[in-house]
């Protein structure tokens, strides 16, 4: 991804701020994009991409797929597709590259992969990438890089043409 844009910050104090910038995010989201998670263990990876489900209107409970890898959201206003590459970690992720980069080549669905730092094949098909960083019990800084203006519109991120 070309990550040139000037990244947008933002200050998340509970879950209920977390879920308005879900809904924002997941307006300036389109079939195709790849949304690239990242962050400690418990730092909101998983939550952030239930909130965006929701958003989505996605029916079905949007669970952590860290064992099955992959778990695939059809019931909303786009596919969604949950990746999460911890239980590989950096080693292993390869593995099962190929399966990811075809579901991503399909661009029927949004494809939201977190520990997507375990994942540097993702590296050139991410839209999006979204740093999550614990500062309290409830308390985030999230940073967005975006090749996409309309993602950063959406967030309320000031776009020059």
């Amino acid at each position: 991804m070309d990550t040139t844009t000037q990244p947008f910050t933002i200050e998340i104090s509970g879950l209920s701020e977390l879920a308005g910038f879900a809904e924002k995010l997941a307006s300036g989201l389109a079939p195709g994009d790849v949304l690239a998670l990242s962050g400690p263990m418990g730092a909101g990876k998983t939550t952030l991409i239930q909130r965006l489900g929701n958003a989505l209107g996605i029916c079905e409970k949007i669970v952590s797929p860290t064992f099955v890898l992959i778990h695939d959201y059809v019931s909303g206003q786009w596919p969604l597709v949950h990746i999460d590459l911890y239980r590989l970690g950096p080693e292993s992720s390869e593995s099962i590259a190929e399966e990811i980069l075809s579901v991503i080549a399909e661009g029927r669905s949004i494809v939201a992969v977190e520990w997507a730092e375990y994942g540097e094949f993702l590296s050139p098909m991410t839209t999006v990438a979204v740093a999550i960083e614990p500062t309290g019990e409830e308390t985030r800084h999230i940073t967005v890089r975006t090749n996409r203006p309309g993602v950063l519109k959406a967030l309320g991120a000031k776009v020059t043409s």
